[in-house]
């Protein structure tokens, strides 16, 4: 009988449904659907714990006083700002309306600090630098994925990686690729050529593999 899956699953679960349906990640440990259930109560307690951090950043940024040490305060509320969204991108459920309220947030601090800064054009186009690699990486963090792999506890092991891409269709894998420098997609291509050296045709489960093995190839350069 096939493994139930929550229909937005969060970060815990994703991974198992992963490994339940890639054929390239090889585990002797079989999955069960108590393991499923177990992995989606973690992932509503992550969403619980994520929605009181929101609320105390909201409230912290509220009661920010006109007085505060800028140079320290804004920074460091910047930065937790963009370490929320990272987490809200792949959470279980519909995180949209907690994403929509960081991007306000974030909006409002910068516009503060433009104001402040009046007509100093160092600060601006360092804002205007900033407003447009935070847009890059908010694009990238519109697949769960990229969020999951970005996380200090990411369930995705080094070893797993490349079984994990190989096994997204191309589009995915595709914005996936843009978190890793040269080096990286390098050896990805390495690996992904060992994992698929055996294999023929489309892979049940990651059918796009040939595909994103292609992909790889093009990035890393190899034209042979």
């Amino acid at each position: 009988m096939p493994l139930l899956f929550s229909n937005h699953p969060g970060c815990q679960e994703s991974h198992l449904r992963r490994r339940y349906r890639n054929p390239l990640l090889y585990y002797s440990e079989k999955i069960t659907q108590d393991m499923v259930n177990s992995a989606h109560q973690q992932d509503l307690a992550e969403f619980e714990q994520f929605k009181q951090d929101f609320t105390e950043l909201m409230n912290r940024a509220a009661e920010l006083q006109p007085n505060s040490d800028s140079n320290v305060v804004v920074p460091k509320l910047k930065e937790d700002i963009d370490k929320l969204y990272e987490q809200c991108a792949g959470l279980t459920g519909d995180p949209t309306p907690y994403k929509k309220g960081l991007i306000r947030l974030m909006q409002e601090v910068t516009a503060a600090i433009r104001k402040s800064a009046n007509q100093d054009p160092a600060t601006h186009d360092r804002l205007n630098q900033e407003e447009l690699a935070r847009a890059q990486h908010y694009e990238l963090l519109q697949l769960p994925l990229v969020s999951h792999l970005l996380r200090p506890d990411s369930p995705v092991q080094p070893n797993e990686l490349t079984a994990v891409i190989l096994g997204e269709d191309v589009d995915s894998a595709r914005i996936t690729l843009g978190l890793f420098d040269p080096e990286h997609i390098i050896e990805l291509k390495n690996q992904a050529e060992n994992l698929l050296e055996n294999e023929t045709g489309a892979i049940h489960g990651a059918p796009f593999a040939s595909s994103i093995l292609n992909l790889l190839r093009e990035y890393a350069g190899d034209t042979a």
